[in-house]
């Protein structure tokens, strides 16, 4: 069910695309949309597919973005490669951009301390629960058992 929610996802998208493309006043006969996401769909196969070729040549199991630009430029496509390297770059930097928010969202920024004096509080504080259940352990170890008092 995933698969068909997917696919399903990915021809509005393609249609939505199509049409604000088309520019104002122009429509398409709806086969003609259903047309264009087939096309679509057999363009990414064929670039996935090549790119995965330049992947297999080098060892590797991980289509990267250099395969799918050789490919590109191997299927004839050269022309786009400026624009790819581009997309690449910025889908990059958004890559970073999200992690390094995340990782803000993690350490708690309004407690005043740096990440580095968080962790010396957090190892200070295993280290004292630590102790405290050391002593407990050696404090009960030191009682006579109830079972051992009333034996007595």
């Amino acid at each position: 069910m995933a698969d068909e929610e997917q696919l399903e996802c990915f021809q509005g998208t393609t249609l939505r695309l199509i049409t604000e493309n088309f520019g104002p006043g122009l429509t398409f006969e709806k086969d003609v949309g259903q047309l264009m996401v087939q096309m679509g769909t057999e363009f990414v196969l064929m670039i996935s597919s090549v790119g995965y070729e330049f992947a297999e040549k080098e060892g590797m199991t991980t289509i990267a973005p250099r395969h799918i630009i050789a490919a590109l430029v191997d299927l004839g496509y050269g022309e786009y490669v400026d624009e790819i390297e581009e997309l690449v770059e910025a889908l990059k930097a958004e890559t970073k951009r999200k992690k390094e928010k995340k990782l803000e969202r993690t350490i708690p920024s309004h407690s005043g301390f740096s990440a580095e004096e968080l962790l010396e509080q957090q190892t200070e504080l295993f280290c004292a629960a630590r102790a405290r259940l050391v002593s407990r352990t050696a404090v009960l170890a030191l009682r006579p058992r109830t079972d051992e008092v009333s034996a007595g």
